[in-house]
């Protein structure tokens, strides 16, 4: 789940661990990398987890056994995000979007867009899942990707 690390990502990993196949989840959640400019991290131990996930994760045990791993990373490069969607049965995006208000924020920094030939086509997490060739879900859609 990237972004999974705040607290929609949290919320979208209790209710995926709440439905039908919960109990056989195992999530890897996502989030930025120091606070936003650092390096990508492997995947760590939930105890490096958020706020936020802790809190998820005491109102549901299971989800605690079911978070495997907590990783960070820019959203904005393609190449990190594919090499960590690899192998996943499908890749969540629960993030928060950049406005012209409080440009740059959100859960993954705001929007990257990815482009070829000075186009916007998609959001970068999106072409790394479609590079990475993994089903992609995003619970905050923008209503203008959505068309």
């Amino acid at each position: 789940i990237l972004g999974g690390t705040g607290r929609v990502g949290a919320s979208t990993a209790l209710q995926l661990v709440k439905g039908p196949g919960g109990d056989q989840l195992d999530l890897v959640l996502v989030g930025k990398p120091g606070g936003g400019g650092g390096k990508p991290s492997p995947p760590a131990p939930i105890s490096s987890a958020s706020a936020a996930v802790s809190a998820a994760c005491e109102k549901v045990p299971a989800l605690s056994r079911a978070i495997v791993a907590v990783a960070a990373v820019d959203s904005g490069d393609v190449e990190a995000l594919e090499e960590l969607f690899k192998g996943a049965s499908c890749v969540f995006i629960a993030r928060g979007r950049s406005s012209p208000e409080a440009p740059g924020r959100g859960a993954t920094g705001g929007e990257e867009e990815a482009e070829e030939e000075g186009v916007v086509v998609c959001s970068r997490p999106l072409a790394a899942a479609i590079r990475a060739k993994v089903p992609y879900v995003d619970v905050c859609d923008d209503p203008d990707w959505a068309k």
